[in-house]
């Protein structure tokens, strides 16, 4: 049995991804002579994105906090399912901001910044724990006082 994931930015093109998938695996097992494989898709998340006026107070309070320099908006990236989903089930808007961690000057076009799955994935401790706490608290403080 397999599990399907397609995670992509668009439904029209998670639908094209899961039927690509299953047609590959459906091809090599009747090239090795094997039965089409149970094919489940064990979780379905919705496409979340970013609250838009949220997100603006967050890049405000952060580069207030943290330095303009310090604070701004990266390409669209996949996040982990589940922040979209417990934000879906509160009702809520949400806002899925990412910390760097890694000094720029060691990683280039050859060498990247490995991602959070990979197993080189180790930010440098200091500053990147005190950067996080600071923004965090302070986009927490900014929501007490409205």
């Amino acid at each position: 049995m397999f599990s399907l994931n397609g995670c992509t930015f668009e439904p029209k093109v998670r639908t094209k991804v899961l039927e690509a998938i299953t047609r590959i695996i459906n091809a090599e097992a009747a090239a090795s002579g094997a039965p089409n494989p149970l094919m489940e898709e064990i979780n379905a998340f919705p496409l979340r994105f970013n609250h838009v006026e949220e997100s603006e107070k967050f890049l405000s309070i952060a580069r207030e906090e943290l330095g303009e320099e310090n604070a701004s908006i990266c390409q669209s990236l996949m996040g982990p399912e589940d922040v979209g989903a417990l934000a879906a089930a509160l009702d809520v808007p949400h806002v899925y901001w990412v910390l760097g961690g890694f000094e720029l000057d060691q990683h280039s076009e050859e060498n990247p910044v490995p991602g959070n799955n990979s197993p080189f994935f180790a930010p440098v401790i200091d500053p990147t724990l005190r950067t996080g706490v600071r923004a965090a608290t302070a986009a927490i403080f900014s929501t007490v006082s409205a």
